[in-house]
């Protein structure tokens, strides 16, 4: 088959390489094609070159590069080989017509979409394109018949511009290039090599946070940046380098100790930008930002490192330049990562896989799938491959590594690399069997992998690292390197041999699984042990607090929170709180977002979590704590724990709510049935286990005890004997509301009030709350609450000047502006408020003739409001509190926030409204009905300049109603997990 790839490269590179090399412009096409491959730039997205190996017939056009193509037009005798202005889209149709592909894939889907597809005189047999940037409106991809890439918004992208498919496929990485740059020494602390564009905010305020902290001399930042834009500090701009590109650019990245990574805003949080593949396949150690999935590449702290926040950035740069072994070592294996699992050859291999796919569903014969020429022979002939023992026999004269030839047609080849780094596999396997002779395992394991990162095929390579891993001890992995042997050599005797052996000795003893019905309440511990671990339980704590659990439960239940994930788990008994903290810790160990309400009679308030919310409630009647709207908005998995006062009407009731509410895999855990064992009653009837027995008999068939975790030390060697219940049938309740689908708030009576909070500010809001007074209003008790505890808690004491001055930008119907005024009112001080609302309803006029003594109107844009109270307000009295609810669009608040962050007081506070999460499956459908079908722009807005720009603190806010998860007006569906849209943030006083 013919494959052409379609490439164009950034104009500045080009015009850099050419004019680095005089006289090559008049060198033949394929000269001049040879050297831009070799040197590297954009290499990861270079896929033609290596699909001669699986039988294609390939080549590849730099469609934008003038120089290639002219000389490509001189030597098919065309007239516009002279022409001043090549046309860009006349020349590659010229290039496609002589070729006749029948695979048209192009690394460029915008310059070259649907609509110069269809210039061709001939349909190819598919048409596909690699994107993972922003995609222009006007973009036409009907006729393309895939869409890959590694970022899904992406993807979802391609959809909407009419791609008839898409998939996931990543970049990849040549090895050659890993060779080329592998002699650089360390120049440089940390290095920055990429573009700092419009796209990059979050980038640009890293740099300049980094560049802050390179200043103070604890390191050296060296930046090297095509076209700085506004907004990087001066320092940054004064010691710019400028651009490299291409091998040069691999190797600045091997001379940095550390080489920095931030992804692009628009990557959606995910990982996968290039130079994730591009340093670490030079050798360089990566200290990348954390993303969620940055783990599908590579395993943070063992082949790259990141971080979370700029605090933790700067921490990890020192450590790492303290700590050069380790840094070395993570990057080591970085790069046998990535040579290994995402060399350009493998990458092709998927590449071929997609390719066959697509035209088998379209209906075309792409011929048999053809295995790839193996880069290098076996390095070694005949391995005298014997099973694991002290002094075994092992080969020693490893045969010349063979390179695939070059297969004459007009495409560039890679033999003189793939030379070179078959020589090198060869002497790393020479020498890693002379170590393993030698009894030095250790070596030997090295060398093995070193071999194994180049990414090539070798015959038995495999099998001489799972020797040296087997004899280091590391046999679960020795296995795998067997099981890798031999998906590609199944005769390979020794290798099964010793992948047999290994089987056996790592098999785990199987548990024996007892059907719900037949299982005995009692535990298999002595009593003896039973009493002395229980009293012992009453002197434990976790972080300090009391927390009463035994050894095995505090080992079973990282397990089942591991296994299950839950993004809630309900415990009802908080008792002093130490076990809800312990959960809350474990989520966020965990990597798990998610979020623990911990209730009891006598609410907790001397413990407190990010991750926790206890409540105040009675675990008999659990309804009047959680509505239907809460629990069916709730974010899945959900695990429940009944650990409340252990009898069998709690027991009982607990079971029986939350049936209602369990969905098919989650597990309700009910503890301390062990009572029965405790009182030795002959009949096992703790309240725990009486409830336990009644709900599996109303409920046959719908439920089973886990042994997984019940027995997981021995028979019921827990607290929660038969205590570990999964749902194993439908939850036909919940299947009339599947994720994502609109919830109505329908609950008529109160939501329980937080017992956190002081009674006395509570009357005081109700007696203030508009709402309560007939004004209508956007926001829910939830957020009022917050608006009028921000004022009465965050404000005291900080207003310096009288008047205390605030600003609402976007006041509406006047409800909050009434609010403020009411809890400005009661401390007891002289204020004055302006409202910037350019229209506003006609209740919100008469709120204003109410207030017209405390309140100025401004009845215009924010952002020409802005420039008049600059005028209005002087330096040493400026507002202390603004509340911004306008324009929702990202540049509607991002352009509000850089107006009139400059007029807030130092130690005010910026309040924003419908600050709502990203999107997701189950939250988009409720976002897009609140607004009409768009996304909020706060968040981003927010994150970008109150957080990382300006590097305000967060003002942590309570909520007065924690189960209710109703947001702005009744009328509209619960956003699920978003109990308010209330951010607020203090600015720093310095």
């Amino acid at each position: 088959m013919k494959f052409l790839q379609i490439l164009t490269f950034y104009p500045s590179y080009l015009n850099t390489f050419y004019a680095d090399r005089p006289g090559l412009a008049d060198q033949p096409y394929q000269v001049q094609l040879e050297a831009l491959f070799h040197d590297g730039f954009g290499a990861s997205h270079v896929f033609a070159p290596y699909l001669g190996a699986f039988g294609y017939d390939s080549r590849m056009v730099i469609a934008n590069c003038s120089q290639l193509q002219r000389r490509w037009l001189a030597e098919q005798g065309s007239p516009l080989a002279v022409k001043p202005d090549l046309a860009i889209h006349e020349v590659v149709l010229k290039q496609v017509e002589s070729f006749r592909p029948d695979i048209f894939y192009t690394s460029d889907p915008i310059l070259f979409d649907s609509r110069f597809v269809r210039s061709f005189s001939y349909r190819p047999a598919m048409v596909f394109g690699w994107r993972a940037a922003s995609v222009p409106a006007e973009t036409d991809w009907s006729d393309f018949d895939l869409i890959v890439s590694n970022f899904q918004f992406s993807l979802d992208l391609a959809k909407k511009h009419g791609a008839r498919g898409t998939q996931f496929f990543m970049p990849g990485f040549p090895p050659h290039v890993a060779q080329a740059v592998a002699g650089e020494e360390k120049q440089y602390d940390v290095v920055f090599s990429g573009q700092v564009s419009g796209d990059h905010h979050m980038r640009r305020a890293v740099l300049n946070e980094l560049s802050a902290a390179a200043e103070k001399g604890d390191f050296s930042l060296q930046c090297f940046i095509p076209e700085p834009v506004p907004g990087l500090a001066p320092a940054i701009l004064q010691q710019n380098r400028g651009a490299v590109w291409g091998l040069e650019m691999f190797r600045t990245l091997r001379r940095g100790r550390i080489a920095f990574n931030v992804q692009c805003d628009i990557g959606n949080e995910q990982a996968g930008n290039m130079r994730l593949f591009e340093t670490t396949g030079s050798g360089a150690f990566l200290l990348t930002d954390f993303q969620t999935n940055i783990d599908r590449y590579f395993e943070p702290g063992r082949e790259l490192e990141t971080y979370r926040t700029l605090g933790e950035l700067q921490e990890k740069v020192r450590y790492y330049l303290d700590h050069p072994q380790e840094r070395e070592e993570v990057a080591r294996r970085g790069q046998q990562r990535c040579l290994r699992d995402y060399s350009m050859g493998k990458m092709a291999g998927e590449m071929d896989r997609i390719v066959r796919r697509v035209l088998a569903e379209k209906g075309h014969s792409p011929g048999p799938a053809r295995e790839p020429e193996q880069d290098t022979a076996a390095a070694s002939q005949q391995m005298q491959r014997q099973e694991m023992a002290p002094g075994a026999a092992l080969p020693t004269e490893p045969a010349h590594a063979k390179v695939a030839e070059d297969k004459g047609n007009d495409t560039m080849t890679q033999g003189a690399a793939q030379q070179g780094v078959a020589q090198q596999v060869e002497s790393c396997i020479k020498e890693a069997v002379d170590h393993l002779h030698a009894g030095r395992a250790v070596k030997a394991m090295r060398l093995a992998e070193e071999a194994l990162g180049f990414g090539l095929t070798v015959t038995g390579l495999n099998y001489l690292y799972a020797l040296t891993l087997d004899q280091v001890g590391r046999h679960a992995e020795a296995l795998e390197a067997l099981t890798k042997e031999l998906a590609v050599n199944p005769g390979y005797q020794e290798a099964a041999a010793l992948a047999q052996k290994l089987t056996q000795a790592l098999a785990k003893p199987p548990r024996p699984e007892i059907p719900t019905a037949q299982r005995d309440y009692r535990t298999s511990l002595p009593r003896e042990t039973l009493l002395q671990i229980q009293n012992s339980s009453h002197n434990y704590s976790y972080r300090g607090v009391p927390m009463i659990k035994n050894p095995f439960d505090f080992a079973i239940y990282p397990i089942l929170i591991w296994d299950q994930k839950p993004r809630t788990i309900i415990e009802i008994g908080s008792k002093d709180g130490g076990s809800a903290l312990w959960f809350g810790d474990m989520l966020d160990n965990y990597g798990i977002d998610g979020h623990v309400y911990s209730l009891d009679i006598v609410g907790v308030k001397k413990v407190s979590h990010p991750r926790v919310t206890f409540l105040e409630g009675d675990g008999r009647e659990l309804s009047d704590t959680f509505s239907p709207e809460f629990m069916l908005t709730l974010p899945r998995p959900l695990l429940v724990i009944e650990d409340a006062d252990h009898s069998y009407e709690t027991s009982g009731h607990a079971l029986s709510f939350f049936h209602r509410y369990l969905a098919q895999g989650e597990i309700i855990v009910v503890e301390d049935g062990i009572i029965s064992d405790l009182s030795e009653e002959p009949g096992y009837v703790s309240g725990p286990h009486r409830a336990i027995r009644e709900f599996l008999g109303e409920h046959a068939g719908q439920y089973e005890i886990d042994g997984r975790y019940c027995d997981f030390f021995g028979y019921n060697l827990t607290w929660c004997t038969n205590g570990f219940l999964r749902r194993s049938a439908p939850n036909a309740e919940l299947a009339a509301h599947p994720e994502g689908s609109l919830v109505f708030p329908t609950r008529s009576t109160p939501y329980p009030e937080s017992h956190l909070v002081d009674k006395a500010l509570i009357r005081e809001f109700k007696e203030d709350d508009p709402v309560r007074k007939g004004v209508e209003s956007q926001m829910s008790p939830n957020e009022r609450f917050q608006i009028y505890h921000l004022v009465r808690v965050a404000l005291q004491g900080e207003h310096k000047r009288q008047p205390l001055r605030f600003v609402e930008i976007g006041s509406y119907s006047g409800a909050s502006l009434l609010l403020i005024h009411q809890a400005l009112c009661r401390l007891g001080v002289s204020f004055q408020g302006v409202s910037v609302e350019p229209g506003g309803t006609p209740q919100f006029h008469e709120v204003l003739r109410v207030l017209n003594r405390d309140v100025v109107h401004l009845p215009m844009f924010s952002h020409e409001a802005a420039t008049q109270l600059g005028r209005m307000f002087q330096p040493e009295h400026l507002p202390e509190f603004i509340f911004v609810d306008g324009d929702h669009s990202y540049a509607g608040v991002r352009q509000d926030i850089l107006d009139y962050f400059p007029l807030l007081a130092p130690g005010g506070i910026m309040v924003f409204h419908d600050y709502l999460p990203p999107l997701d499956d189950r939250t988009r459908a409720a976002i897009h009905h609140h607004h009409a079908g768009n996304e909020p722009g706060i968040r981003q807005a927010v994150e970008e300049l109150m957080v990382e720009t300006y590097r305000c603190q967060p003002i942590e806010l309570p909520l007065l109603y924690p189960t209710d998860p109703t947001q702005t007006q009744p009328q509209l569906p619960i956003i699920p997990g978003v109990f308010s849209t209330v951010r607020a943030y203090r600015k720093p006083r310095q």
